[in-house]
């Protein structure tokens, strides 16, 4: 990932963590424990949001019910609802609920503002129903026929779902949804104008009524999914990345059209197809289980981020005895994050750093007498792998960070051992260990600490290249710190270093 980090960011004005700032979104980063507004105003503002949600899902839940009954034979006596009426407003129905399920964190993951490990990468059930209706109307199988009402069903329900999901009443808060609803909806139209072709003629149509079903479905899929990968610049662009963090940015949303696009677009492919067959209930039939994997998986996030704040929880332990600077830990553990993005650690590895530098100096509570400012950098090597060992014990007894714990451990040791393959010393570690001495130089407070400036901080680790420190490393760090584009790329794939 190319972060644009100036050595300001890293300049030696004090313990606050948000003095390093986040060069892709031009804001700090998310303090480790926020503290939401709470007051009656804002309980009634979630409360009516609530209700609001719950109302978009009764109306769906009504809708889908009325859809199967007209399958069923029209037992409900409303023919007023028949046909493409009600099929209208079952898509406007589903992507309002499924645009409600979005998390936010997908706006600004592609921009690099997101924590390591944040919200897992997800299809957006109402921009899949958009995709849907698009595919439904240029292919000819609704009787409204013009991409337009397509357009503004599409658009009045990724906006209204939108807004459900910011939980936002400001015009303000609701840029964003605009922003995220614009490249779906260019996206509808002009899938739905290829589809339904120029003029009267209509030669998608055509073509795709004289092959056999198999190639005009498969046929069929390829041109959504083309339409889709080509929609990622939009997509990157609609995201407003900072200067300089245009490429990472575009190329990860070009990733995610490639790896993700895929369900979307069958799962388009798949209603207008079905759409005939099954009539109304085909929309609800095949999107519900997207809808139940939203579920799940924003159930797993939540799981994830309470472990993760009992981690910070647990962070803040040797800085509220005093043993630690207040912030170290949160600012090694941004820093450390940030150098295994340019790096090319995965998501996984990226997350297990983030929460093994927030520990590193945990084990400094069983100290007798403290580090000075709690600069490990200038301890006796004992010194730093007693503490490491400490710290690395206190993770394994919860039982849930034993590969946080091994990372603990290991930071401790020299680069040399690693080297010469007496000790194995993970990558992970390596970055932790350049981080943590990074911070040391920069706002530690004894023998002749803190130093003057970053530049001072790495000419005192290039002393210790290949000693004491990885030099691939130190040159990343050495990169971020003058704003220079690194190995780039955002969070690579799984793998072990």
């Amino acid at each position: 990932m190319t972060d644009d980090i100036s050595a300001s960011a890293f300049s030696p004005e004090g313990p606050n963590p948000s003095a390093t700032t986040d060069a892709v979104g031009g804001a700090p980063p998310r303090p480790p424990i926020p503290l939401p507004d709470t007051g009656p105003a804002v309980r009634r503002r979630a409360d009516a949001f609530t209700v609001a949600t719950w109302v978009a899902w009764a109306v769906f839940g009504l809708v889908t019910a009325l859809a199967v009954a007209v399958a069923a034979g029209d037992p409900t006596g409303l023919p007023a609802l028949h046909g493409d009426g009600l099929l209208l407003v079952l898509f406007l129905a589903t992507i309002v609920v499924g645009s409600s399920l979005r998390n936010d964190d997908a706006v600004t993951r592609m921009s690099g503002t997101t924590r390591a490990g944040g919200a897992s990468r997800t299809v957006d059930v109402g921009a899949t129903a958009a995709l849907a209706l698009s595919v439904t109307t240029g292919l000819g199988h609704a009787g409204w026929g013009s991409p337009w009402i397509a357009l503004g069903v599409s658009a009045v329900g990724l906006v209204v779902g939108g807004i459900l999901a910011s939980r936002s009443v400001t015009p303000a808060g609701w840029s964003p949804v605009w922003w995220h609803a614009a490249p779906r909806l260019v996206t509808v139209v002009v899938l739905s104008a290829i589809l339904a072709g120029v003029g009267a003629t209509h030669p998608f149509r055509a073509a795709f009524g004289a092959v056999p079903p198999q190639v005009g479905a498969l046929a069929l899929l390829t041109v959504v999914y083309a339409v889709l990968i080509l929609e990622a610049p939009l997509r990157a662009e609609a995201t407003r990345p900072a200067r300089g963090a245009r490429r990472t940015v575009h190329a990860a949303a070009l990733a995610e059209s490639i790896t993700l696009g895929i369900v979307p677009a069958s799962t388009a492919v798949l209603v207008a197809v079905a759409q005939p067959l099954l009539g109304l209930p085909a929309l609800p039939l095949i999107l519900l289980p997207l809808m139940f994997n939203q579920f799940a998986i924003r159930r797993r996030d939540e799981m994830r981020e309470h472990a993760r704040q009992s981690v910070v929880a647990l962070s803040h332990l040797p800085e509220a005895m005093g043993m630690v600077r207040p912030g170290h830990a949160a600012r090694v553990a941004d820093l450390s994050t940030r150098i295994g993005r340019e790096i090319g650690l995965g998501r996984r590895e990226l997350a297990e750093i983030e929460r093994a530098a927030l520990l590193h100096d945990l084990g400094q509570v069983r100290l007798e007498r403290p580090v000075p400012s709690g600069a490990t950098v200038l301890a006796a090597p004992a010194d730093q792998e007693g503490i490491a060992a400490d710290g690395a014990a206190i993770a394994r007894a919860t039982g849930v960070l034993d590969v946080e714990a091994d990372l603990i451990e290991a930071q401790a040791l020299p680069y040399r051992l690693h080297v010469s393959h007496r000790r194995p010393q993970p990558v992970a570690s390596r970055v932790i260990r350049v981080a943590n001495a990074y911070d040391d130089l920069l706002t530690g407070r004894s023998a002749g600490l803190p130093l003057a400036d970053p530049d001072a901080a790495l000419e005192r680790l290039y002393l210790g290249l290949g000693h004491e420190y990885d030099p691939r490393v130190v040159g990343v760090l050495d990169t971020l710190v003058h704003g220079v584009s690194g190995a780039g790329g955002g969070p690579g794939p799984e793998r072990r270093t």
